[in-house]
């Protein structure tokens, strides 16, 4: 999983893929009842997780760019800061719980470079549809829970 995934509250779409992978699609298919929906879950997180790639790099790019430490490495710690802002957490809520930084980065540019992105019109739609995708993914698994209850 990318780091975009497994920062995900619900893993729930993640943990089925794993198993789901394992198997075709062919025989995913010849399950009774279910078979259509597994392989569509299948498929589905195959291109959410291309997507998460795809966002990622993108990520890593617009860090790249603008930051002072040339290696990729810390482009990371940066891109797990803006994630966790993009989830909801205040700065301080980060600092107070974060021991991530390294390599000479502090909170100031880190907040820096998460203002930066903010204002990237297409990484924020990128991270949109991410969103929405993972919501699509939660359905279908929340879907196939219900179809499997008894009752």
């Amino acid at each position: 999983m990318s780091l975009l995934e497994t920062m995900l509250v619900d893993q729930r779409p993640a943990k089925l893929f794993t198993i789901l992978r394992e198997h075709s699609p062919e025989m995913l298919d010849s399950i009774p009842e279910i078979g259509t929906a597994l392989t569509d879950i299948q498929r589905s997180y195959y291109a959410f997780n291309r997507h998460a790639h795809d966002l990622f790099t993108t990520m890593m790019d617009r860090v790249g760019r603008n930051v002072g430490v040339r290696f990729p490495a810390s482009w990371r710690i940066y891109v797990r800061y803006a994630l966790m802002r993009w989830g909801g957490a205040t700065r301080e809520e980060v600092e107070r719980e974060g021991d991530f930084l390294n390599y000479g980065i502090t909170w100031d540019d880190a907040e820096r470079v998460f203002t930066l992105l903010q204002s990237d019109n297409e990484l924020i739609a990128q991270l949109q549809n991410f969103g929405t995708e993972h919501e699509a993914l939660l359905r279908k698994v929340e879907q196939l829970q219900k179809s499997l209850s008894p009752g």
